[in-house]
């Protein structure tokens, strides 16, 4: 068994009707390569991450463990922060898509059509979102 030197960060929201918990360990796996020796394969790996969060919404509480690789420096803060930036910009993306075209309720089920029109619908959000003679705030 290794004994392991990491950073770590956690923060901590209320607001919104929720509590949330979020905790992030970093290490750098090349400290260690005798404990993890298959890592050397990973070239430019700098880190190995965990986060746990926890959620309280008023009488429900979840709890989440992710594990991500990194090739930035392992400086738990600035990881955790662009963790939740990732997730962000994912839900936002998916808020949309269901939204302006109506993903969900989408019945294209047959061979290759799902991914074909994933693909159109992304262009045509991509498109939307560059054209600049309408406001779409």
């Amino acid at each position: 068994m290794c004994a392991i030197s990491h950073d770590f960060y956690e923060e901590n929201y209320a607001g919104h009707g929720r509590i949330e918990q979020r905790q992030c360990w970093v290490i750098n796996p090349h400290e260690y390569t005798n404990c993890f020796s298959e890592l050397k394969k990973w070239a430019g790996l700098k880190g190995l991450i965990m986060v746990k969060t926890k959620r309280e919404i008023t009488d429900k509480t979840t709890e989440e463990i992710r594990f991500f690789i990194t090739s930035c420096e392992p400086q738990a803060k600035s990881l955790l922060q662009a963790v939740r930036k990732h997730w962000q910009v994912e839900n936002a993306l998916h808020w949309t898509l269901d939204v302006t075209f109506r993903k969900d309720e989408s019945r294209i089920r047959k061979e290759a059509s799902p991914e074909n029109y994933a693909v159109i619908r992304h262009i045509a959000l991509n498109l939307i979102r560059k054209n600049t003679s309408i406001d779409l705030a």
